[in-house]
Parts: C-alpha cells; structure tokens; sequence
C-alpha cells in the first residue's frame, strides 16, 4: 500500500535507510571470502532481494501498482515517467541487477584486484562492497521517496482539480 501522508513515508524512508545498511554490512562480510565471485554472486542477491523490498515498502511494485484506483495509477505512472525511474513498478531481474552492478565498473574491478592483498586489501574490497550496496539502495530509496511524495501531493490537490472539472462540466451541460 502507498503512503497515504507525508508523515508514513518518512516512517517507510528511516525503515528503509535501516534495510540498506544491515545488507551493506553482509555485502561487506561477503567479500572477505576469498573465493573468486562469491562477493559479485552475493551482491546480486543481495541487490535483488533489496530492490524489492524496497518497493515493496513504499507500495512500487508490480503487483502492488496494479490494485490501486486508476487515478492513483495514472498518477504514479506520470510520475514514474518524469523522473525516469528505471527499477520502480518493474519486475526485478537478475539482469537488471546485473546492469546496476556494471555502472559501479571501476569500483568492481578495483574491489576483485585488492581482495588478494592481505589485510589491506581485504580492508579496502569490503569498504568497497559496503559503499556499493549504500550507494545503490540510497539512491533507491531516494527515488522511490520522491516519486510517492510527488503522488501524494498530486493526489492532495486532486480534490480540488476534481472539484474544478466537476463545475465545468456542469456549466457546459446546463
């Protein structure tokens, strides 16, 4: 279920924040193990998995979108569209993670090259692993608050547009 108050979202945005961080940590403590790939494997696990819920939490998955009223669901893809929202109200794939993954190249490969350097390098690949899983699911986070915020206010003001439509269509029709 979307937010209905400003207030609620603030609530699912701190609930969220929480989510992000305890899986940066297990993305931090996947990329001690020194087996090659297991920390990018528990990454889009991982990353799957959060995107997800984060969704969920603020009412932008799939399933969810599809049982709100129309207006509410105009509203959401009007919104969705003018942001340009590439994971909301979409079915998250290992693909689409995989993409993420691939913006965050550099650090990647940075985090693969150092994990075999003892101490330091472990030290700098799990840094890099945490703020990889913060940075994606921040952002996440931002973009799903900002698409229900703007929902929620246009749909404060749709009683009045509603309002507004309703008395021209009676000053045509009498």
């Amino acid at each position: 279920m979307i937010a209905q108050n400003l207030d609620e979202l603030q609530r699912i945005h701190r609930q969220c924040k929480t989510i992000v961080k305890k899986r940066s940590v297990v993305s931090g403590a996947a990329a001690l193990v020194p087996v090659p790939g297991t920390d990018i494997a528990v990454d889009i696990a991982l990353l799957t998995h959060l995107i997800k819920t984060i969704n969920k939490k603020f009412g932008l998955t799939e399933e969810q979108m599809s049982k709100y009223d129309t207006w509410t669901q105009m509203l959401l893809f009007d919104v969705i569209r003018k942001t340009g929202a590439k994971i909301v109200g979409k079915a998250i794939t290992k693909e689409l993670i995989i993409a993420l993954i691939k913006k965050m190249g550099l650090r990647i490969t940075i985090r693969q090259l150092t994990k075999y350097i003892p101490v330091i390098g472990q030290t700098a690949s799990v840094a890099i692993s945490v703020s990889a899983v913060l940075y994606i699911g921040n952002n996440h986070i931002r973009e799903c608050h900002r698409i229900v915020k703007n929902t929620i206010l246009a749909k404060q003001g749709k009683s009045t547009f509603k309002a507004f439509l309703s008395q021209m269509v009676s000053w045509f029709w009498t």
